[in-house]
């Protein structure tokens, strides 16, 4: 299956470079746990609804979060233009990669745009999946509620092959100026069904290793936070080497080794 040999190759990208991945990522994503904790250190212990709390009582740390969420848009975008330039050019990196400002101007915008365009199918495929999940789950049809979940889910997964596919270009963006933002649109013509597999089998694992920490380490804060840094770290890096794996595969022709 194509979607798992796209999945396995991303993650050997991460794992058998594992040097370059922490030099491109290490200090810059240390960076964002260190603001996070720093400004928004008290929230990190509290459950939901005492954050909410906060929010209706009017003393969240918004100027905090704000801070925190400069912070993590900046070295998130560095980092990913770091990595793929890396895999695509050899692009070495030193302590942390080069600073190439007008590649994350550029990556940010066609992110931005991307974005847009999938406002209008997002917004249909929510209204129907609303829809379906009212009258599915409703008393008088007796459908549980995990099962109707799943059902607004599949509704939603052709809509996250569609950004996926979009997205594809992101990866040239990091490499040069210009790259049409439908051209990994166009590489990935008749891939559709390869694409909504890989979004599931990324969706899953993704999951499983978040849960593995809510159920593990749930009851312990510090092991749970350590958790958490380290899981994340990985979702980043292999989500961005599936973008750089598509890149590289439908629009440089490159074997799926």
């Amino acid at each position: 299956m194509k979607s798992w040999l796209i999945l396995v190759h991303s993650v050997r990208q991460v794992f058998g470079n594992l040097e370059a991945a922490l030099r491109v990522s290490g200090l810059l994503y240390l960076a964002q746990v260190l603001v996070q904790f720093l400004v928004l250190g008290s929230l990190l212990s509290l459950s939901e609804a005492e954050r909410q709390a906060m929010v209706e009582s009017g003393r969240f740390p918004w100027i905090g979060m704000f801070i925190f969420l400069l912070v993590a848009v900046v070295g998130s975008l560095w980092i990913a233009v770091g990595w793929h330039r890396y895999v695509l050019t050899e692009d070495r990196p030193g302590i942390v990669p080069p600073f190439h400002g007008d590649r994350m101007l550029g990556y940010f915008g066609k992110g931005v745009l991307i974005a847009l365009i999938m406002i209008v199918p997002s917004m249909i495929a929510g209204a129907v999946g609303g829809a379906l999940a009212s009258i599915i789950m409703s008393p008088s049809k007796g459908v549980s509620f995990v099962v109707g979940t799943l059902l607004i889910y599949v509704i939603l997964l052709p809509i996250g092959a569609l950004a996926l596919r979009l997205s594809t270009m992101l990866p040239g963006a990091a490499l040069r100026a210009g790259v049409p933002v439908f051209s990994g649109w166009e590489a990935t013509k008749g891939e559709t069904g390869t694409f909504i597999a890989l979004v599931v089998l990324w969706a899953v694992i993704a999951g499983l290793i978040q849960v593995i920490g809510t159920y593990v380490f749930g009851s312990f804060f510090i092991l749970a936070f350590a958790w958490q840094v380290l899981s994340e770290w990985v979702i980043l890096m292999v989500g961005i080497s599936i973008l750089t794996t598509l890149y590289g595969h439908y629009v440089e022709k490159r074997p799926l080794v």
